[in-house]
C-alpha cells in the first residue's frame, strides 16, 4: 500500500494506492477509522469464514464524496491531483489493483478495451452539480502525454449549444416544458389553428431537445 500525501499540504493524506500483490491474509484496513470511506483487504484461504452479522444502525455525517476504484479487467491510468489541482503521480492499475481518493481530484484512463472496474463513493448521492467540479484543462502531463480530457471536444452544434447552455435545468421543469409542449400542439390540432412555420418549428426542436435532457 503506498499513501500520496498533499505536496501544498504535507500533512494532508490525498490518495491511496494499493497493489494486488500488497494483498496477505492479514486484514489490512487501507484508510483509518475516520474518513467517510472505509475499504480494507485481505486474501482468504479455502474454507475461510466469519461469523454471520448485521450492521447495526447508526447516523453519520459526511459532508464531502470519497471514491475508489477497483480494476476488474484491463488496465486503468490513474491521474492524481492535489489540493491545488496540480498533477501528482500518474500510476497505471492493473487488475486487483484499487485506488482511493479522500480528497484532491482525479481521473481516469483506460488503457485497454473492454476494461471493467468497480467504483464506489461515499453517499448519499444528490447529482452530478453537488457532487463535483471539473478541473480546468492543463496542457501536458509530468511524463510528456497528452491529458486525454484535452481530447474531448466540445459539441458546437446547434443542438449541442442548446443542449449545454440550460443543462443544468432541473428535471421537474424539462417534464413542465415537454407537457406545455404536447398540449400546445393537441390544441392546434384540436383547433385547426394555423401557425406559421417558425412557430412550429421552435414547438418540435424544443420537444426532441426536451426529450433527449430527460433521457
Amino acid at each position: 500500500m503506498r499513501e500520496i500525501y498533499s505536496k501544498v499540504k504535507p500533512s494532508m493524506l490525498l490518495h491511496v494506492i494499493n497493489r494486488v500483490d500488497d494483498i496477505t491474509t492479514d486484514r489490512a484496513d487501507l484508510v483509518d477509522g475516520k474518513q467517510f470511506i472505509q475499504v480494507s483487504c485481505f486474501e482468504m484461504d479455502k474454507g475461510k469464514t466469519f461469523k454471520p452479522h448485521r450492521h447495526i444502525p447508526n447516523k453519520k455525517v459526511t459532508n464531502m464524496t470519497q471514491e475508489s476504484w477497483v480494476v476488474i479487467k484491463g488496465r486503468v491510468k490513474v491521474y492524481l491531483f492535489d489540493i491545488n489541482d496540480s498533477v501528482m503521480e500518474t500510476p497505471i492499475l492493473e487488475p486487483g489493483d484499487c485506488s482511493i481518493t479522500l480528497r484532491g481530484g482525479h481521473t481516469y484512463e483506460s488503457l485497454e478495451e473492454g476494461t471493467i472496474v468497480y467504483e464506489y463513493k461515499t453517499g448519499p448521492y444528490f447529482g452530478q452539480e453537488k457532487d463535483k467540479v471539473f478541473i480546468e484543462e492543463r496542457k501536458d502531463a509530468p511524463d510528456g502525454s497528452k491529458y486525454p480530457w484535452n481530447k474531448l471536444k466540445e459539441d458546437t452544434t446547434v443542438m449541442g449549444k442548446i443542449k449545454n447552455s440550460i443543462s443544468t435545468v432541473s428535471v421537474s421543469l424539462r417534464v413542465s416544458i415537454i407537457k406545455a409542449n404536447i398540449v400546445t400542439i393537441a390544441t392546434c390540432i384540436y383547433s385547426r389553428t394555423r401557425l406559421n412555420y417558425i412557430l412550429y418549428a421552435t414547438i418540435i426542436l424544443n420537444f426532441v431537445v426536451m426529450q433527449n435532457w430527460v433521457c
